[in-house]
């Protein structure tokens, strides 16, 4: 997936660049000067395998196999490699590993490749937490499938429409959703958290009223932040994915970015070069 024509990886190429740039110069203040902060009214939120509602063959197996990695462990290896010290279960190619299923069919599984850690392109593959926990689930529970990018709102029409099978891609499970879709169990916990500049006083979401604050349209973040502010709140923007947003926010048009916190810990270790 790329962000207004630049992939995540050359992103961060070039803050690198920018911030030596920056310190030669003799300037106080560098793209590496942002923090996390935290909003005790964020609630704790689930990501689930989604399908169309009724459409549960697929769910059942997936269930099956999330049962089964978190018994053996493997759920817990996918995790430290992401989450943890960085060592743990990883396949190549994990987007085209396959075990035999024994009726044939392969799901159509999108997702939307521009949330690391979760999901992002690579060398020209899908990789991320998401995509190791489906290879994981689909060896275990056998069945076959083919994992592409079909980013964030197109992913939901494609499965409104029947041409997607599920959805994985860092997808909430919430009371709105169920109306319309069916999920698997949760297989990953997360909240909220806000990105702004180290120096910012910003120090809750209430902090942020007055302010451009930047999420991805259609997410927990863009919900969060209108029950905050409300709907017709002029300093809500919504972008298409969050690196866009987070973007903006080292460009100085945006205040502040609201997002999911393993997504904006990623982002923080890129900014500081960690």
């Amino acid at each position: 997936m790329k962000l207004k024509g630049l992939t995540f990886g050359l992103l961060a190429l070039i803050l690198l660049l920018v911030s030596v740039g920056l310190t030669g110069c003799g300037s106080k203040e560098t793209v590496n000067d942002f923090k996390l902060v935290k909003d005790p009214s964020f609630e704790v939120e689930n990501y689930g395998m989604m399908v169309k509602k009724g459409n549960t063959e697929l769910l059942e197996k997936f269930n099956e196999g999330l049962k089964i990695i978190k018994e053996n462990g493997v759920y817990d290896e996918i995790y430290q490699k992401y989450f943890g010290n960085g060592e743990g279960k990883s396949d190549e190619n994990k987007q085209d590993k396959n075990t035999e299923a024994s009726d044939g069919k392969v799901y159509k599984i999108g997702t939307d490749a521009a949330y690391p850690p979760f999901e992002k392109q690579e060398g020209g593959q899908i990789v991320g937490f998401d995509v190791d926990i489906l290879a994981a689930v689909a060896e275990e529970a056998g069945f076959q499938y083919e994992l592409f990018h079909a980013g964030w709102d197109p992913l939901f029409d494609g499965i409104d429409k029947g041409n997607i099978d599920a959805g994985i891609s860092a997808i909430t499970i919430t009371e709105d959703r169920k109306q319309l879709y069916d999920f698997s169990d949760p297989y990953f916990e997360a909240t909220q958290l806000i990105m702004v500049p180290k120096d910012s006083t910003v120090a809750s979401l209430a902090d942020l009223e007055g302010k451009k604050i930047g999420v991805q349209s259609a997410t927990t973040g863009h919900i969060a932040v209108q029950e905050a502010f409300g709907k017709t709140y002029e300093g809500i923007k919504g972008y298409e994915d969050t690196p866009a947003a987070v973007d903006d926010l080292i460009a100085g048009r945006l205040d502040a970015v609201v997002a999911d916190n393993a997504v904006l810990q990623e982002y923080l270790k890129v900014l500081n070069n960690k």
